[in-house]
């Protein structure tokens, strides 16, 4: 009998790097419960029924394993659950990446496969059914290649029955109701990676090229004992979240539900990936709206909880204000973006908040020159300054 060995990602399905992890030190002991401004691990572990979402999650059959001579390498992975909806109908679903409940960028998980809470890397790649929460019900496919595009990286399974609640970890209830990401909105989220942080939204209507990995890898120590496959992944129409020291999200935190501050805070967007500084997040729109269309179901809405239910959203006389101005710049957006594309490595032009300001940010490829292409772009669009960068490249999370 060859000796089995565990290795374990904390980064979605993705497994950049594998770290051993002993099963014994990731048995469940007792309820975690927020007392203060949790650090990671509290979201990492084992949660008492029904469990707050923020904390960590993933498939039953996200398991990848390798003999190499008397011993066989095993590979699993888990990300962030990140949100509790429901269909008219009242059937509910928690969300979350697609390419950690859906078995990585190419879809191979099994129709109603189970969704776990520790996930198998927090559970010690144990793949214990007992852990079990919801089902996976729908996940919106990925799409790969020269012109494709991508809005979402979503997937929603179906709760089990008391299992799951509507709170979001250390923060709490939640609002029904969603705020599109506006010049100015300070932001926080809770993630299996990460934990609790806060930031600002830094950019709108941003495009991202993100690597991701077709399926489980199997890397020791830099050794690759089973390729996953890494795959570029473009995406458009994406919130930018800009921080310095301490990250906003990082490996592990894709699917962790960004939220705006104070009491019953609203839904913005949906960590999916990102660099070294910023945080790249689908609009929380766009994910209710493509899990519902690719579902089939006419709708779906967040559910709230206590006495966030009846609670009317906060809206500050500053956010309205930045709602108007982010606005009207999408608008000359719209308008001139056309344009734009036109000119040769030009990906994006997208709407960026600096200095208490608000510039285009016109995004080229990496093969292009950005001093030539500075060239052929104007300073100022109508009043607006603008920029020219690479576009993003970072990592699905």
């Amino acid at each position: 009998m060859g000796t089995r060995i565990r290795f374990c990602a904390a980064i979605g399905i993705l497994g950049l790097f594998l770290l051993e992890v002993p099963v014994s030190a990731q048995t469940p002991t007792a309820t975690q419960t927020p007392t203060a401004t949790p650090t990671p691990p509290p979201e990492s572990g084992y949660f008492i029924r029904p469990i707050p979402l923020g904390v960590d999650g993933g498939s039953y059959d996200s398991w990848a394993e390798k003999r190499v001579g008397n011993s066989i390498y095993v590979g699993c992975s888990s990300g962030t659950l990140g949100v509790l909806v429901q269909e008219p109908k009242g059937t509910q679903f928690v969300t979350g990446c697609a390419h950690v409940m859906n078995l990585g960028t190419d879809g191979n998980a099994p129709a109603n496969s189970p969704i776990l809470q520790p996930g198998d890397t927090f559970g010690g790649c144990s793949k214990d059914k007992d852990n079990e929460v919801a089902k996976l019900s729908v996940a919106v496919p990925l799409k790969t290649g020269s012109n494709a595009q991508n809005t979402v990286d979503a997937a929603m399974a179906k709760v089990l029955p008391g299992d799951v609640s509507s709170a979001l970890y250390f923060i709490g209830n939640i609002s029904s109701t969603t705020a599109t990401p506006v010049q100015d909105m300070t932001v926080e989220k809770v993630g299996a990676g990460t934990g609790y942080t806060t930031g600002s939204i830094s950019a709108v209507n941003m495009s991202a090229t993100l690597e991701g990995y077709t399926s489980e890898p199997i890397i020791v120590n830099g050794k690759i004992y089973k390729s996953g496959n890494p795959t570029n992944f473009h995406f458009v129409g994406q919130t930018f979240i800009t921080t310095a020291t301490p990250p906003f999200s990082g490996a592990g935190d894709s699917g962790a539900l960004i939220v705006t501050g104070g009491s019953c805070p609203q839904s913005v967007g949906v960590i999916i990936g990102g660099d070294a500084t910023t945080s790249v997040a689908n609009p929380i729109s766009q994910v209710l709206a493509k899990l519902a269309q690719v579902g089939r179901y006419s709708s779906l809405s967040i559910v709230s909880g206590g006495s966030c239910r009846a609670a009317e959203p906060q809206i500050t006389g500053n956010l309205s204000q930045a709602a108007e101005d982010t606005q009207s710049a999408e608008d000359v957006r719209q308008r001139h973006l056309p344009d734009m594309l036109k000119i040769p490595h030009v990906v994006n032009m997208g709407i960026e908040f600096r200095d208490s300001k608000i510039i285009f940010d016109v995004q080229v490829d990496k093969e292009a020159n950005v001093e030539q292409v500075e060239r052929m772009v104007p300073p100022k669009i109508e009043a607006y300054d603008v920029i020219v960068e690479p576009e993003l490249h970072g990592y699905l999370y």
